[in-house]
């Protein structure tokens, strides 16, 4: 509260009319420790004094004052224009002696130390040694600054930290006002920029203050945005001259390994709320910085005292942080220990275990402050905050807030106006893992030209980095290796740079997406050792999408979320300059590799990435929890091995032996070289044991060392690519809540657990316990949309923002099911996953807004879920669609802001043993590509993948929608894509993913291989043309995908739901899975069924019996096992778009058509091996019309029993093959009227049908079938004789296969019927068929149903039509071959006939 003055004379010439712009003074304020401003009077008989009143200062014309609010960068650097216009003010009345007085009044602290500068406007300013200066520069402006070095052999270090903008260098020894086009040297990097000039350098241009006594060295700070920055510039001299750490200020800075740097931190504070000293130090690269710290002491006048007995270092300190090369090392004194002071100095040492640059920070005001554009790591512990600020210069902002975790789980708390809480804050994100916080200039809270502060919350003991950007031009500087989450909105970029100071290492630029979203990367290559300017210089451009000169690597149309570049650049330091363009609103990871230093893995966050063929990527991970950890690599094409080190000072290591297929590996301790997928579980209880099967312990595991997470030790790990491989890489503490990636299956075991039947909505605590379970958890985001509206799809709606999420278990089903008693309990020992022990998915939901804890960890208990799943066994797993159509469901609407899902999977049994079950499980929406994983275990029968989905139309139902597959190649069988569909239809496309198509996913207009009910085609690209044979009868749309070491992208194309099935086929060719065949006739065409003896209550029904053909048998061969069900469904229940053709669709009709039933079909035992079975059907509706639909069985017990009878190993191994299906022909039975007589109709019955229909029923059907082949010949003699028809033309037209596709979709529009390859015309009739039956093959109006033949269609109808007299009226259309090819003749006939 008291003042020291200063004199300063004008430059006022009385002669001059007018005074000229170069008088312009700039009075500069530069705050070292404590507060002060300067205030300005004409005289010092008017000086500036202070008031107690007040408490601030009086009588003065103007001053340095700026509200509190503004920004710290801002109070420690003030300063005062004083133009040539108010110095003429000034200076006119008086004529001479025009002089002002200054003021500087200090406050809030006892001792305030600053320095006080005097320059012309824009003329050059001193800057002492050691003394940090603030400044501020406008875009495109320059400031200018000298130094005296008068030390020779010393390097020269120059520091430039921004507090916002990005500010760059330039020095000379010759030029007074260097700038982009003159300097000697400069340093032009993104974010803060440290420049070490070596002596020898400084020598050979001209200074050796030995002979000269000093050199001025011209500093020029060059503003590519309006900036705000702080500058030291030293020599390195030891602790004989400490750097100065200012309040609240980071400070950039570098040091080589084994070497110190030191620091000089004065606390003084008579703030009795000051309640701790915080340091925190930020590698900038792959650097590893330790801090060791001593207090000293002030004397009276606030200056340090024996200085020399404090000096800190590895052997002498009061404190230290030696962590290993994370985020951050930071040290807390807080309070209550040992040296803590308010009045007092701290020495800070910086060593370099490895060297490299860092920023430093110090506060003992509780607030550190964030460096816009530069990640800041930080620590928090539970239940507590940290506090960051930041000041926004920009009126129109977007102002972005990244929280990257790299352990534990923090949350996210923003305010304009005070520190922010749980309870008071303007903004938060409370997600679990990773937040990000994006506020717009729009928003009603925003604010510019203030200070915005940000608080950390530890939801649990976390660490962290803090990124801020206020501009979507703002360009990040990333750390190498380190993994950075950022935010894009839908058609915007997000810049990045990353600078790589070996020139033999590979790099890798890889993005992950967090959400539903989707991004491209386009990056540039620059030497840095040779670059000239980051500002808007001559080499410098930022890649722009729409320019390709302006990129050398890009993602863009292809399927890859990676970008490799080998060390074949020959560039000694690489300079990146990164673009991200969203596609849609994404929220994702970036993350630049360099080959030669381990990759920063978050807990319980997968990371993708790319590995060359016999290279090596290594990662590093910090356990904090005591927890086992589990390691999963899943691949997404090529193979990829695993390996980790139990010594946290050896990384592994693999290359090529003596021989080119050895690979010999080092430094490991655990290790799993699976094809596809491997995981790695480390106990620490246990760590040399194999909690996996697959996991391979090296002798040299020590039990006490080699995985001990209290010593927070790092964890390094090394992935082989045995092939080139792309892959997902997740570490997680066993029970630890995982994020999945859109579309992604993720490898997961269960844990110990309990279920809770209620939850804390504030905590998420569980309030009541049940009793133990096995459960996971997991998190899936689905970004916001506007397009995430309702759309008709079949009989309901759908929507673009639907989840679909399905979980696979994996289990041992040739154990033994053994069961144990205990008093009156009893228990059944069933593997957690199998079909007797099924697993439960539960779902809640929220949006991102409106989460509480208490939905993080939903149950199956009543109350604690929105969606369950039950039943989930590892013969089919299972898919739970969550659909807008379902009110009241767990579905999320994100039209507005994101919605984050939560989910898990758990056993329902009582777990005796507390068996863990292993499953793998993904998420995702209609819009994500969904990966089907190279991984070819799952089932014996060579199955990869089963899943169940469903398509919304984009609009009306001629405007199909599409979802997207990838599935990993196999190099040595070929693949099998089928869809089953259930409603609704839907094609199949698939291109290799090889750019042969012109886009990145098959599409209508581009494709290599293509199938739907009607026709199947492959593509020659080489030829330009279609080779399309019809898709066989009952058959399910698929395509065969060729052998190959890449990967296919699958297209599936319309609307509806479906069941997508991936198969392997053999070597030879032959399908891994059995089939069901008829008997005799090793095919499952002509599955037709006949009735007879209906009556108002039953029917009985014929059918030629189902058999399964295993694979390598000569023959098929009946199953005791074997069951057959019938369906029943009401006439009018088939008009829609559901299948009766198909498992699925049948399934889905019973859960959706009223009135539909299903009856179990048992044989008698007098038919077993006979060809034919005939059985009775009772409960049937008296007077009504209903489809009977038999379907054949053969699940995996039962094809478990047929492959040990057979001595046959395809179905025998510790999994159990999926269920094998053959659905026959639907039948439409008519009940009588009369309850007790039997009715004469024989329906549907055909050659060589079942017994029990009464010697009259086979004489009708004789008699029928006579007439009707009769009526044939004769209408095609008449016809041939009237048009001429050439005979064998007309023989062949009758003699054509039966029926193919008497039960059509009835939904086939004339623009989907399109025939894909003319030349391939099937001949056809096309029938209008009245009256109708409905259903897929009849319609109640004028539906058309495709025959291959007259013949074959009048032998079809039999098995329809009843004994009455019925009319036909049809519309014969008939190819007619003359000498200029085929023409088209269309006769009416009108068929009467019984």
């Amino acid at each position: 509260n008291s003042f020291n003055y200063y004199f300063l004379r004008l430059p006022y010439d009385a002669s001059a009319t007018v005074l000229a712009a170069e008088n312009d003074l700039v009075v500069s304020l530069n705050l070292l420790q404590g507060y002060a401003d300067a205030y300005f009077s004409s005289s010092f008989a008017t000086r500036p004094v202070f008031n107690s009143s007040t408490r601030g200062a009086s009588s003065y014309l103007f001053s340095t004052f700026v509200d509190s609010a503004t920004s710290y960068s801002m109070l420690m650097n003030k300063q005062q224009d004083i133009g040539h216009d108010m110095i003429q003010d000034i200076c006119a009345p008086t004529k001479d002696n025009c002089y002002l007085i200054v003021g500087v009044l200090g406050q809030r602290v006892p001792v305030t130390r600053y320095s006080l500068s005097l320059t012309y406007k824009d003329s050059t300013k001193l800057v002492s040694n050691g003394v940090p200066i603030h400044g501020r520069v406008g875009q495109n402006r320059n400031e200018f600054y000298k130094y005296m070095l008068s030390q020779a052999d010393l390097d020269l270090i120059i520091s430039l930290t921004p507090s916002f903008g990005d500010p760059d260098v330039y020095i000379s020894l010759t030029q007074p006002f260097p700038n982009k086009k003159n300097f000697t040297w400069s340093q032009t990097a993104f974010g803060p920029d440290t420049l070490t000039i070596q002596s020898i350098d400084i020598l050979q241009h001209g200074c050796n203050p030995k002979l000269s006594g000093f050199c001025t060295f011209y500093l020029g700070v060059y503003g590519f945005l309006n900036s705000s920055f702080s500058m030291v510039v030293h020599t390195n001299e030891g602790f004989t001259s400490p750097l100065t750490l200012l309040e609240q200020h980071p400070q950039s800075g570098s040091v080589s390994t084994g070497e110190y740097t030191y620091y000089r931190y004065i606390i003084s504070s008579t703030n009795r709320l000051t309640t701790s000293i915080k340091l925190t130090i930020t590698p900038l690269d792959d650097g590893d910085q330790d801090l060791y710290i001593m207090f000293g002491q002030l004397n009276a006048a606030g200056n340090p005292v024996n200085a020399s007995h404090y000096e800190p270092g590895r052997s002498h300190y009061d404190y230290k942080s030696t962590n290993w090369a994370s985020s951050t090392d930071q040290i807390e004194v807080s309070n209550g220990m040992a040296h803590f002071c308010r009045q007092c100095v701290l020495y800070v040492a910086v060593y370099g275990y490895k060297g490299g640059h860092y920023i430093l920070q110090a506060s003992s005001q509780g607030v550190l402050s964030l460096v816009q554009n530069q990640a800041i790591g930080g620590r928090v512990d539970l239940k507590t905050y940290v506090y960051y600020s930041f000041f926004n210069a920009v009126q129109f902002a977007q102002i972005s807030i990244s929280l990257t975790m790299v352990s534990g789980d923090a949350d996210l708390y923003v305010s304009t106006t005070q520190l922010p809480t749980e309870e008071s804050y303007v903004w938060r994100s409370s997600n679990f893992g990773n937040d990000v916080k994006v506020i717009l200039y729009d928003d009603p809270q925003y604010c510019w030209n203030c200070e915005y502060f940000v608080g950390v919350y530890g939801y649990k003991n976390s660490t962290f980095t803090l990124l801020v950007s206020t501009t979507s031009s703002s360009v990040v500087k990333l750390k190498p290796n380190s993994p950075q989450l950022i935010a894009v909105s839908a058609l915007q970029i997000k810049y990045f740079t990353a600078l790589l100071a070996s020139s033999a290492a590979d790099t890798t630029v890889t993005i992950t997406e967090m959400n539903s979203g989707s991004a491209d990367l386009f990056v540039q290559l620059f030497n840095a050792s040779s670059f000239t300017s980051a500002a808007g210089g001559d080499q410098f451009v930022l890649p722009d999408p729409s320019d390709p000169s302006t990129y050398r690597y890009t993602t863009r149309h292809s399927q890859n979320n990676h970008v490799y570049i080998p060390a074949t650049h020959r560039m000694e330091e690489l300079l990146l300059a990164i673009a991200v363009y969203a596609t849609t609103d994404v929220q994702c990871s970036i993350v630049v590799t360099d080959s030669q230093a381990p990759v920063l893995l978050q807990l319980g966050t997968p990371q993708n990435h790319f590995v060359e063929l016999g290279r090596m990527v290594q990662f590093v991970v910090y356990p904090d929890d005591l927890e086992d950890l589990r390691v999963t690599v899943t691949a997404r094409s090529g193979d990829p091995d695993l390996l980790i080190s139990g010594d946290p000072k050896r990384v592994p290591h693999c290359g090529i032996g003596a021989y080119s297929w050895q690979v010999v590996c080092g430094n490991y301790t655990w290790s799993s070289r699976q094809f596809s997928t491997d995981q790695i579980i480390l106990s620490q209880d246990s760590p040399c044991s194999s909690v996996l099967a697959s996991t391979l312990v090296d002798a040299s595991c020590d039990p006490a060392n080699s995985y001990d997470p209290s010593s927070h030790k790092p964890v390094y790990i090394g992935v082989y690519g045995y092939k080139a491989a792309k892959f997902s890489i997740l570490v997680a503490a066993v029970g630890q809540q995982i994020h999945l990636l859109a579309g992604q299956p993720q490898l997961s075991t269960t844990s110990a657990g309990f279920l809770c039947s209620q939850r804390s909505p504030v905590t998420g605590a569980c309030l009541k316990v049940l009793e133990p379970t096995q459960v996971s958890y997991f998190s899936f985001r689905v970004s916001a949309s506007p397009q995430g509206r309702r759309l008709a799809v079949g009989d309901s709606l759908s929507s673009v923002a639907d989840v679909i999420v399905s979980v696979v278990p994996v289990c041992n089903e040739s154990l033994p099911v053994e069961t144990f008693n205990s008093g009156n309990d009893s228990w059944r020992h069933c593997l957690p996953g199998c079909a007797c022990n099924p697993l439960v998915l539960a779902v809640s939901s929220c949006p991102i807004s409106k989460c509480d804890p208490g939905k993080r960890r939903p149950s199956w208990l009543p109350g604690q879920h929105q969606a369950v799943l039950a039943a989930i066994s590892a013969r089919s797993g299972s898919s739970l669609i969550i659909s807008s159509a379902d009110e009241g469901g767990a579905y999320c609407d994100p039209t507005e802001e994101d919605c984050l899902y939560f989910l898990s999977v758990a056993t329902t049994t009582k777990p005796l043993w507390q068996e863990s079950a292993t499953f793998s499980v993904a998420a995702r929406t209609p819009g994500d590509l969904a990966l089907i994983p190279c991984d070819s275990q799952v089932y014996p029968d060579g199955i990869k993948a089963a899943s169940l989905d469903l398509i919304a139309a984009s609009g009306a139902l001629s405007a199909p929608g599409q979802h997207f597959y990838e599935l990993c190649g196999q190099p040595e069988e070929d693949l099998v894509v089928e869809l089953e569909q259930c409603h609704g239809r839907t094609a199949l496309l698939a291109c290799p993913d090889d750019n042969s198509c012109s886009a990145v996913v098959p599409t209508l207009a581009s494709w290599a291989y293509f199938s739907d009910d009607a026709r199947t085609c492959s593509h020659s690209f080489s030829r330009g043309r279609d080779t399309c044979t019809p898709t066989a009868s009952n058959a399910n749309p698929s395509v065969r995908l060729p052998r190959r070491a890449g990967n296919y992208l699958v297209t599936a194309s319309g609307a509806g739901l479906f069941t997508l099935r991936v198969m392997e086929m053999d070597r030879n060719g032959h399908s891994k899975a059995p089939k069901l065949v008829l008997t005799g006739l090793q095919t499952a065409s002509g599955a037709q069924v006949t009735a007879s003896q209906v009556t108002a209550s039953s029917v009985v029904l014929t059918l030629r019996q189902s058999r399964v053909f295993l694979p390598g048998a000569r023959s098929p061969s009946p199953a005791d096992l074997l069951r057959y069900r019938a369906v029943l469904l009401p006439q009018l229940a088939a008009n829609g778009t559901a299948k009766m053709n198909t498992p699925c669709g049948l399934e889905y009709l019973l859960a959706n058509a009223e009135g539909a039933a299903v009856v179990p079909l048992v044989p008698p035992p007098d038919q077993t091996g006979e060809d034919f079975l005939t059985v009775s059907v009772s409960g049937l509706r008296a007077d009504s019309a209903l489809w009977v639909v038999v379907l054949a069985e053969c699940d995996g017990a039962c094809l478990l029993q047929l492959s040990k009878r057979l001595n046959s190993q395809v179905c025998s191994g510790s999994s159990q093959c999926q269920t094998q299906s053959l659905v026959y022909w639907p039948l439409l039975v008519m009940t009588p009227a009369a309850p007790d007589s039997p009715s004469s109709e024989d329906e549907g019955t055909q050659p060589g049908g079942g017994e029990g229909g009464g010697s009259s029923g086979v004489v009708l059907v004789v008699l029928a079938i006579l007439a009707a082949c009769i009526a044939v010949l004769v209408a095609a003699f008449l016809y041939w004789r009237r048009h001429d028809l050439p005979l064998p033309d007309l023989l062949a037209w009758i003699g054509t296969s039966p029926a193919q596709k008497v039960f059509e979709d009835s939904q086939h529009s004339a623009a989907e019927m399109v025939d894909l390859d003319h030349s391939t015309h099937s001949q056809r009739a096309s029938i209008n068929a009245l009256p109708s039956s409905g259903g897929d093959g009849y319609s109640s109006g004028n539906h058309t149903t495709q025959a291959t033949s007259l013949g074959g269609w009048l032998k079809n109808w039999m098995g329809n039509v009843s004994q009455q007299p019925q009319k036909l009226f049809g519309e014969i259309t008939v190819k007619k071959k003359d000498s200029k090819g085929y023409s088209m003749t269309r006769v009416d006939e009108e068929i009467d006939f019984r």
